[in-house]
């Protein structure tokens, strides 16, 4: 901002307002006619589908359809003609399904050679393909070359909560609505962006915006989720420059500090684990030392506790960092969860998820299973090589080199495929990626979308139509990063262009 550092510039933004940095590609289009306006809709709610640029820039809109020839059709609520957008400057379009939605049976997961993960309800196996029933797509016919690994028993596990949608049900403490104020000179104010040089104003508090949290200054933010006694809480957690931030789970306390419940306090290069009782004791369960996390500004946090065995697992960005025994876990708990803020550095949590969990943390493939066998891995932490033959009626069918077993398929948590034969085909240029609204996802080019039906294309299942209600977001140009400009991790002095949706 040159000379004017020392001063405060507000960004004046209003519904559906743009901000662009000069690098997005547009042209104005209406199907059968040229420079046609949009035909008169009576007045609608605010837009909540968001383009993302590879630059950075957002534009709030309604998305129309997506196809190879007329890439993205864009209305917005400003422009009296529809957009078309080239899809070489974009990283990912946002369109949020409604809550409460359809989401059918999902009784497992399978994991394709390129990553991809699709959840529904198996329905038969052989040497050739599995069918995977699913409400998206009807029959999923999936090439057994093309499949790295089966879980099964996926219907065990409940969820609890997705979120946030808004803060309707959680207790704040410590401000609610204030000023927000965040790294790289931002804030919100009032609804209102503002770009700061130097100082700050002291009013902090909780506000929930764009699907997230944003917090900033001492204060907690609470739920009572009644948590079930094995339990996985995942959660986005950026910040401005480190940590001050305490999770208090199992707890039974909602106003603040204190309460029965386990603390989980992230700081600048350490992460603590205590539990602490209502009448003051607190019992220090050991801490992990993370240097790496004074170069960081975000993370994907998922806290797996099981009470039964008395044991808590951090994973961050999918990744086992430590796992906790309780030696005297039988204290009483409660039910819910809270963020403690402290100090004045802001934080953002955001994509909430809290399901039952079946306390394994081996999710990840056995890097010492056999390449030239399959590896099925028994619900009694038992695992057996050989070759899966078929499932069918509620049996797997497996061949070893002394037998051939028949295991109900109740006993079966996951099988991991035979790595020299699963066939990994280079994905085209033009291939998207698109993410299920409650989980999953698929890498496929995509012959058209619209509100009717999307039709796509992928070496697993060949053409496959789907419904569009399925999917909240779509990834393009897979082989490029988006520029970071995330408010909470923007670095000084640089201005990041956000959007705000009054």
């Amino acid at each position: 901002m040159g000379k004017n550092n020392n001063r405060w510039r507000w960004v004046a933004l209003v519904t559906g307002s743009l901000v662009l940095s000069g690098s997005a590609v547009f042209s104005q289009t209406t199907p059968g006619a040229t420079n046609a306006p949009a035909p008169p809709s009576a007045p609608a709610p605010a837009p909540k589908d968001t383009l993302e640029f590879l630059n950075g820039d957002l534009l709030r809109g309604t998305f129309l359809s997506y196809d190879n020839q007329s890439g993205v059709r864009w209305q917005h609520g400003s422009i009296k003609h529809v957009l078309s957008v080239n899809p070489s400057g974009l990283y990912k379009v946002r369109i949020p399904q409604t809550k409460g939605g359809k989401t059918g049976k999902a009784t497992c997961v399978v994991r394709l050679a390129n990553g991809d993960d699709v959840y529904g309800d198996l329905a038969r196996l052989d040497e050739q393909s599995a069918t995977i029933n699913t409400w998206f797509a009807g029959p999923l016919v999936l090439a057994r070359e093309q499949l790295r690994s089966l879980r099964v028993g996926l219907s065990r596990f409940d969820v609890v909560y997705e979120g946030p949608t808004g803060l309707d049900g959680w207790t704040v403490k410590g401000g609610q609505g204030g000023n927000v104020v965040w790294g790289g000179g931002l804030g919100v104010f009032g609804g209102n962006v503002v770009v700061q040089g130097a100082g700050r104003p002291g009013a902090t508090g909780w506000q929930f915006r764009d699907d997230a949290f944003y917090g900033a200054g001492n204060g907690s933010i609470g739920r009572d989720f009644k948590l079930p006694p094995a339990s996985n809480i995942e959660f986005d957690l950026a910040w401005q420059g480190y940590p001050q931030i305490s999770l208090f789970f199992y707890t039974d306390h909602l106003e603040g500090y204190g309460g029965n419940a386990y603390v989980m306090q992230f700081s600048y290069r350490n992460i603590y684990l205590r539990r602490q009782s209502q009448s003051g004791r607190s019992s220090n369960l050991g801490n992990i030392e993370m240097p790496n996390l004074a170069g960081r500004n975000k993370s994907r946090i998922s806290i797996r506790t099981d009470r039964e065995n008395n044991t808590v697992a951090l994973f961050m960005d999918e990744t086992l960092v430590k796992q906790w025994v309780d030696n005297a876990g039988n204290e009483t708990l409660g039910g819910g969860i809270l963020f403690f803020l402290q100090g004045q550095q802001a934080v953002k949590i955001s994509n909430i998820r809290i399901t039952d969990w079946d306390g394994r943390l081996d999710d990840t493939p056995d890097t010492v299973s056999s390449a030239k066998q399959d590896l099925v891995k028994l619900a009694n932490k038992d695992k057996v090589s050989g070759t899966v033959t078929s499932i069918r009626d509620g049996k797997l069918t497996f061949a070893t080199g002394f037998a051939t077993l028949e295991i109900p398929l109740e006993r079966v948590n996951e099988i991991e495929f035979a790595a020299d034969k699963v066939k990994t085909v280079p994905q085209p240029a033009s291939a998207v990626r698109a993410f299920f609204a409650d989980r999953g996802r698929l890498t496929m080019e995509i012959e058209r979308w619209n509100d009717l039906q999307v039709v796509g294309v992928n070496p697993a299942f060949g053409r496959a139509s789907f419904l569009p209600s399925a999917f909240a977001a779509i990834q393009f140009n897979l082989d490029k990063q988006k520029l970071d400009t995330d408010a909470l991790s923007a670095p000084a002095g640089v201005q990041a262009q956000i959007m705000i949706d009054e």
